[in-house]
């Protein structure tokens, strides 16, 4: 990107602060549903993910799940198997083309043309391995796969080399045990535990940094949660947070911007997850459903569950979005399972009777006629 489209994209984030908000549970987004009824194990879908091969893989609070496009296929933990633990919090997949799956019972890596799981037991030289809650995990342009722990720390896994660090960051003993990963493009990670000063980990130096903003000191503990974190070039970080909503932090300058905090009932927003959809469009997931931010007419768009209208969302609580590599999203909720949104296949724009609002009083039309 370069630095006109840098300072272009800025200006435009940062002008969502005064966008107004629609709310609409359709609003021209038709979504086709699974869930426990088409053959997914569990309907809280904490993360999604499209291997090499085009399967889609959904962890969710019960199983493993990789759906074909018509079936699914459930991998869960039995006396006999190799899986210990049901709970998915994070998949992704290395340059090897091997799954790795975050659990609340450790970390396990899948084949994909084996079909075969094994637990990831490298120690580090002080003998500490990668056990417990794994909250979080992600891989860097060098490949490296970097885990954070409950109650313990981060873990850098150095696959070309085949070691093992371990990095402790201090954590708040009240606060939830959440730490979230982002990689940037200069040997390090981002570390963000909860309602805490922002750790910057250099890999090449094995160091460990703290970051504060220059512009409020306090906010970065305030934050609660970071759930997610997503960028589009190197000084802005956009961070999903509990208590502040989508916040803009600018790590070259130290400075911030809370985009988007309260919803049009003026309500705070628990915000959860980032996902870019193309150029000039943002899904943000959050307990108040899905807010799409487009930079190319500056609007908001509230989407939401309506249980008068089939196809809106399952549910308003959104765990997790991604895009595949055909353009459609996927959308993991808390209650709803999965919802599939594609813009092919939204050349209609369908009409129901929605109580309280101008529509349809019926479900059933009989004929059409000139006004």
């Amino acid at each position: 990107m370069t630095r006109l489209k840098k300072l272009l994209y800025t200006i435009l984030l940062f002008s969502f602060m005064n966008s107004n908000i629609v709310i609409g549970a359709n609003n021209g987004y038709s979504f086709k549903h699974y869930n426990t009824n088409n053959g997914l194990s569990q309907n809280s879908v904490r993360t999604i993910l499209q291997d090499s091969l085009g399967f889609m893989w959904f962890g969710t609070k019960d199983g493993l799940n990789r759906f074909d496009g018509t079936t699914f296929k459930l991998f869960k933990f039995s006396p006999d198997g190799i899986l210990s633990d049901n709970v998915f919090n994070r998949i992704i997949q290395d340059s090897g083309n091997n799954i790795w799956l975050s659990t609340d019972e450790g970390v396990y890596i899948y084949n994909q043309y084996r079909e075969h799981f094994h637990l990831f037991d490298r120690k580090t030289n002080d003998n500490d391995s990668v056990s417990g809650v794994v909250t979080d995990m992600v891989a860097d342009e060098d490949g490296d796969i970097w885990m954070s722990v409950e109650g313990k720390g981060v873990f850098h896994y150095n696959q070309a080399d085949d070691l093992l660090n371990f990095y402790s960051i201090p954590i708040v003993e009240d606060g939830m045990k959440m730490v979230c990963l982002y990689p940037d493009n200069d040997k390090g990670i981002w570390v963000f535990p909860y309602s805490s000063l922002i750790i910057y980990i250099d890999k090449v130096k094995e160091e460990v940094s703290q970051f504060n903003l220059e512009d409020d000191p306090e906010l970065l503990l305030e934050t609660g949660e970071v759930l997610d974190v997503y960028s589009d070039h190197n000084n802005i970080l956009l961070l999903a947070t509990s208590q502040k909503g989508l916040v803009a932090i600018n790590t070259v300058n130290k400075t911030h911007k809370i985009l988007l905090d309260k919803d049009a009932n003026e309500q705070p927003l628990f915000v959860r997850t980032i996902e870019r959809i193309d150029p000039n469009t943002l899904w943000i997931g959050t307990e108040s459903g899905i807010f799409i931010l487009s930079t190319s007419s500056n609007n908001i768009t509230n989407l939401r569950h309506n249980p008068a209208i089939p196809n809106s969302l399952s549910d308003n609580a959104i765990y997790s979005i991604y895009k595949d590599r055909d353009g459609g999203v996927w959308v993991g909720s808390y209650f709803g399972g999965v919802d599939y949104y594609s813009n092919i296949n939204n050349n209609f724009e369908l009409f129901y009777p929605v109580l309280n609002e101008q529509s349809l009083k019926g479900k059933r039309v009989r004929e059409f006629c000139n006004a």
